[in-house]
């Protein structure tokens, strides 16, 4: 879409939803305008190296409000261009509403970021971006009435201590921010809790409920923290994924086309094929005559020790990847509750 300026890429992604992308510097920051029939919400401002607002009002004539996905420099830049602009209320918010200094941004500028040439009109010499204020404070739960479109903000800790995302349920639409996205996903920052990200993508699972989730790829992953942990949290992923019955996709990045179904942190895509036993034994089968044939070819060999992780290798979180293993050799016990007779029904799987 044609903006008027050289230094934004506008895509419509949905009716009344775009995407404003700054695809020449390296953080490729995308802010989402988000329009309803009496205002519009913008999810982000980018960097602020070059003014937003003008996209934003060739865009829209409504009024606009400002939310943030979460105050890192590469999402707050524009905020001082717009008179409403909503906020979390934490010490990190407010921290960093007094803006990032050129010292500690200066990387953004040099010249080795830009796809070409820095955008006209910018000091690279002294690029910073500005204290901002917030005309209202939003928080877990809170609804933002657009007109004919509903936004609940929904807390994510975990990237940021005030990482938000929106849910428009009516339109089967989830904004993440930076909580997950199709990229390498920073999570090894100070202010990163991996704990708190993990209860967070948990919480959007189940908000969501999609049919599909793809984790691609789980290598994103594997920069932000020690190995061990990773493995323990895509473990829990997992599981938390079979629990709510949704198909599961694991990729990788590689470079050896040998090692396609391998990863480092020993995660593979078993989950679907743990779903389709559940699923064949919830229509009532029990035996399959004749033979069976599972093929392994593709999987390389991998020497594993399972106890150097936490000196337990009996524990079936321990248990490796293999092209024949189902349910990491564990049995899932589901209790399931009866209100009305007063009892709980077990449910084994498999």
């Amino acid at each position: 879409m044609d903006v008027g300026s050289p230094w934004f890429t506008v895509y419509e992604a949905d009716r009344g939803v775009y995407a404003i992308v700054e695809p020449r510097q390296f953080q490729e920051t995308i802010a989402y305008l988000i329009v309803g029939a009496q205002s519009a919400l913008l999810f982000d401002t980018g960097l602020g190296m070059v003014p937003l607002r003008p996209v934003v009002e060739r865009l829209t004539s409504r009024p606009v409000r400002v939310l943030n996905s979460h105050t890192h420099y590469d999402h707050v830049g524009g905020n001082t261009e717009f008179r409403e602009v909503l906020a979390r209320d934490t010490p990190y918010t407010r921290r960093n509403q007094a803006g990032f200094p050129h010292a500690e941004v200066a990387g953004e500028a040099a010249p080795g970021s830009f796809c070409g040439a820095a955008p006209a009109g910018l000091d690279t010499a002294t690029y910073r971006t500005r204290a901002w204020q917030a005309s209202r404070r939003v928080g877990d739960g809170d609804t933002l009435n657009l007109g004919g479109r509903v936004l609940e903000v929904l807390a994510v800790p975990g990237h940021t201590p005030d990482a938000t995302a929106l849910l428009d349920r009516e339109h089967g639409l989830l904004f993440t921010g930076d909580t997950y996205y199709d990229a390498h996903v920073w999570l090894f920052a100070p202010e990163t809790d991996l704990d708190a990200y993990e209860r967070s993508i948990a919480r959007l699972v189940a908000e969501s409920l999609p049919e599909v989730a793809v984790v691609d790829p789980i290598t994103a992953f594997e920069s932000a923290a020690g190995q061990g942990e990773i493995k323990v949290m895509l473990m829990r992923l997992v599981d938390l994924f079979k629990g709510k019955g949704i198909t599961a996709l694991f990729t990788s990045l590689t470079q050896d086309p040998r090692m396609a179904e391998e990863t480092s942190v020993g995660v593979s895509s078993l989950v679907d094929s743990w779903l389709l036993l559940r699923n064949l034994r919830a229509r009532g089968v029990r035996e399959i005559r004749g033979d069976l044939i599972l093929d392994r070819r593709l999987f390389a060999e991998e020497v594993q020790d399972p106890g150097a992780f936490d000196d337990q290798p009996t524990r079936p979180y321990n248990t490796g990847p293999s092209a024949l293993l189902v349910n990491f050799k564990a049995i899932t016990l589901q209790f399931i509750p009866d209100a009305a007779t007063r009892t709980v029904r077990i449910a084994v799987e498999p």
